[in-house]
């Protein structure tokens, strides 16, 4: 994962891709299962993998990127306002990381 300040307004993301790590964790959550969401997105079990364990160890804390996530209440936190849509992504990578990766 990395973070750069002029991709994604410096969301933390896939290297070498403009995909959010809280696209992916949202992707994966609301497809019936993992498999379509890294058809959708195009990416290995193992990006998949990475994004989730980045994820839900609160990882871009510790990186402090310039913007969180902006489907996470970080971002929320980080700015001060919703759109409603926003959930403890760490929360929900946590549950999906043991459903795939036990």
């Amino acid at each position: 994962m990395v973070i750069t300040e002029n991709c994604l307004w410096g969301q933390p993301r896939l290297e070498n891709r403009r995909l959010a790590v809280g696209d992916i964790v949202s992707q994966i959550d609301i497809n019936s299962t993992i498999y379509e969401a890294l058809q959708d997105y195009e990416i290995t079990l193992q990006q998949a993998r990475q994004a989730l364990h980045y994820c839900r160890t609160l990882q871009c804390v510790k990186d402090k990127p310039i913007k969180f996530c902006h489907n996470c209440t970080l971002r929320v936190q980080q700015e001060g306002e919703a759109d409603g849509d926003e959930q403890d992504n760490w929360k929900r990578a946590d549950r999906l990381f043991r459903e795939y990766f036990p």
